[in-house]
């Protein structure tokens, strides 16, 4: 089954292995930033594109950032800002650049020196070409100076387009006469020749077989030139990464995640000061843009938190210092805090202390802004593991000795290793598919990564020193990588200064083998690549040369025993340290077991203590379940006496209607009568018959009063009845009825 699948995915990557694709992998495999040998390589050329920038421009550069643009300007290149400001600061140390009137410039020394190394290139270039015009013109005759002069354009974009294209393999032109190379021209005849200029039919012609004329049969002159251009293309392809070949990285290097410890998201956050924050920024976003996720843990938010509350319960206890002074104060306080990036912000914006930990007290908004993720994965579990916490205390307080840090600063690192080491799962994992990182800037943290761990076991801690690095190591400086390295091969003062010949390499070797009995071929790399050197030792001849070559092996030797001595001191001080820390490992293994023990003896105990607890809390239970059962009872007898009582108090309230009501009707019908009475009858006449009146309709208004509920219906009724019985008594006195005015005539006779 492994067979077949690994056969399938031959063919696979066989069918979509593209020229391009090719491409992209040789560059990938070029590209060799890391070891001993990739950072120096690095760094030299770094130094050599500050030098040349520098000389380029004709003058001084005013800043960093005026250097930064002319990088880029010129070679389409981006050097970070830190890298820059460490590679000025060495040149201005050894000689090479000084500081003149706010600007840097080259000293005559370095001036100099990229003159000479100018002049050599060309004087090389002309020298090949000359003697490639000279062979050409005696194979095309016919061919007018001018033609000749046109092809020798077309020759150097072809050479250019063939070392672009292929790379490192672009060597083989110098060993043409090696199988190798035969098969090689083949593949460059396949490039073919249609990115070159049109030209007249007759210079189409000939222009194949008079370009191969100078990789075929390359003249020293020539050699030397096509190996100054290979030269410049490997520095080229170590430097800088291809875009199109970062793709490669970035799919194996997707999907894993960085933790970000509580000091990296301090500059994150731009509390540690302007150039800490563009830094920390900057690696975080090859960091993502590499396809890791970054994230935080809630360890972290409760600790940044909790220095929040600390820094607001400090700047509550202490007077603020003067405004104008208070970055000064930041500065002297050394290392990184709230305090001092409060007083950073207050010297900048005048920002008041509550309004400052206000803001940061909202620290999962500032850090969603800054996309970065609060993972939880696993947390919980770790927490509950007391025994390797324990355990990994014991350790980091050992390897860190009497560091000022507190124990909940300790815990934090640890429940991260313990964290990193479980979501990594196994312990053979490399840097590819490591899978988890926790990114730091606390140095201490490193030494506790590295003890403890299993055999073969990647750390669980980088710093970000480190760690800047790696990301700019995979990391592209230029979107087109093939613009860049024509520029590069555009650049005289890049090449190496001059051309060695062979046999004067051949010499040199072999008085190395007879002068040097051990460590030959390490003391003959730093003679091969002193190109100064071997320059001397070219120019001389005989005896002279002899001696010239015994003093430069001579110095070698001696700065190589330096280095190895200062090496070894360097190798018996780690292996002290280490030997400490074994020593220390092992009082640790005693002190944890001991602790494991006590451990577990609190454990049983621990155990016991909670099947008491819980027969206690079962008992708890029940009876507070009784209780609440009486209670109910207890509420359900109240709710049905109160619903007794008022149902009584209706019919109460009932019955008081009804007599109300019945009292009512007979005060309106004793009022009724009391009014018509006697006014039907004629018993009572004039103001009598008023008063009679009035009487019964107040009666009548009482009733009504006390028979109807409504306020408003008996203060209307009361108001009509009155009304009614006032303008009925006023009328029988202003003008008497009929019957009242007939009985009056009656009485008269009698009278």
């Amino acid at each position: 089954m492994g067979y077949k699948k690994t056969f399938v995915m031959s063919a696979l990557i066989a069918a979509t292995a593209t020229t391009e694709f090719k491409q992209q992998v040789g560059r990938l495999a070029q590209h060799r930033p890391f070891g001993r040998t990739g950072e120096l390589t690095v760094e030299l050329v770094r130094r050599q594109l500050v030098l040349t920038a520098a000389f380029e421009t004709g003058r001084g550069l005013a800043s960093l950032d005026e250097l930064q643009v002319a990088c880029a300007r010129l070679w389409g290149l981006d050097l970070e800002m830190d890298e820059l400001r460490s590679v000025v600061e060495s040149l201005e140390h050894s000689g090479k650049l000084t500081k003149e009137a706010d600007s840097f410039v080259l000293t005559d020394v370095a001036r100099a020196e990229l003159s000479a190394v100018v002049e050599s290139s060309k004087g090389t270039e002309a020298k090949a070409l000359t003697e490639w015009e000279a062979r050409a013109s005696a194979v095309a005759s016919e061919l007018s100076p001018d033609d000749i002069s046109l092809l020798g354009e077309d020759l150097l974009e072809w050479l250019q387009r063939i070392i672009v294209h292929y790379g490192a393999e672009a060597a083989l032109i110098l060993y043409p006469e090696e199988e190798r190379a035969h098969r090689f021209f083949d593949e460059v005849q396949e490039l073919g020749f249609d990115f070159l200029p049109k030209r007249g039919a007759a210079l189409m012609t000939v222009r194949p077989a008079l370009l191969y004329l100078f990789i075929r049969h390359p003249t020293h002159a020539q050699r030397g030139f096509i190996a100054n251009l290979m030269t410049t293309a490997y520095m080229a392809a170590v430097f800088t990464l291809d875009p199109s070949a970062q793709r490669l990285v970035q799919a194996v290097t997707r999907g894993q995640r960085a933790y970000l410890d509580t000091n990296v998201l301090y500059s994150a956050l731009n509390l540690n000061g302007p150039h800490a924050y563009l830094s920390v920024k900057r690696v975080l976003d090859m960091t993502r843009d590499l396809g890791f996720e970054l994230a935080v843990t809630p360890w972290t938010i409760t600790e940044m938190k909790e220095s929040v509350r600390h820094c607001r319960e400090e700047l509550a206890r202490t007077s603020l210092p003067p405004r104008a002074l208070a970055d000064i104060a930041a500065d002297a306080a050394g290392e990184g805090s709230f305090i001092t990036a409060y007083w950073r912000k207050y010297k900048e914006t005048g920002v008041t202390p509550k309004d400052f930990c206000d803001l940061h007290e909202q620290i999962e908004g500032l850090i969603e802004k800054l996309d970065i993720a609060i993972c939880d994965d696993g947390c919980f579990e770790i927490e509950r593991r007391f025994d390797p916490i324990s355990e990994q205390m014991s350790l980091i307080e050992h390897v860190r000795g009497s560091e000022s840090k507190s124990d909940r600063v300790k815990e934090h690192d640890v429940r991260h290793r313990l964290l990193v080491e479980k979501l990594r799962g196994s312990n053979d994992r490399r840097f590819s598919d490591a899978g988890y990182w926790f990114l730091t800037r606390d140095g201490g943290l490193i030494p506790y990564g590295l003890a403890g761990r299993a055999p073969n076991a990647l750390p669980f801690a980088v710093s970000l020193t480190a760690w800047t690095q790696i990301v700019r190591g995979l990391t592209a400086r230029t979107e087109d990588f093939d613009k860049t390295l024509v520029d590069l091969l555009d650049t005289p003062s890049l090449r190496p200064r001059g051309v060695i010949n062979p046999q004067t390499i051949a010499e040199v070797l072999g008085r190395i083998d007879l002068l040097v009995s051990d460590s030959t071929e390490a003391v003959a790399a730093r003679v091969m690549l002193d190109s100064a050197a071997m320059v001397e030792i070219e120019a001389e001849s005989g005896a002279t040369r002899d001696t010239r070559i015994e003093a430069i092996v001579a110095e070698k030797t001696r700065d190589m025993e330096r280095q190895l001595a200062e090496t070894e001191k360097q190798l018996e001080a780690e292996r002290n340290a280490r030997a400490r820390v074994e020593a220390q490992v092992v009082t640790t293994s005693h002190d944890v077991a001991s602790e494991r023990d006590r451990a577990d003896s609190e454990c049983v105990a621990r155990e016991e203590l909670d099947r008491q607890l819980a027969e206690l809390s079962g008992q708890a239970v029940r009876k507070q379940q009784a209780l609440e059962e009486r209670v109910s009872a207890t509420e359900q007898r109240i709710a049905a006496a109160d619903s007794r009582a008022s149902a009584a108090e209706r019919r109460s309230e009932h019955v008081k209607r009804g007599v109300r009501r019945g009292g009512a009707a007979v005060l309106v019908v004793v009022g009724l009568s009391a009014a018509l009475v006697p006014w039907l009858t004629g018993w009572l006449t004039s103001w009598a018959l008023v008063g009679a009146i009035v009487i019964g309709g107040l009666l009548v208004a009482l009733g009504v009063r006390m028979g109807i509920h409504s306020k408003a219906a008996r203060l209307f009724l009361t108001i009509a009845v009155t009304l009614v019985g006032a303008v009925t008594g006023i009328h029988e006195i202003v003008a008497p009825s009929g019957h009242s005015s007939a009985q009056s005539a009656h009485e008269k006779p009698h009278r």
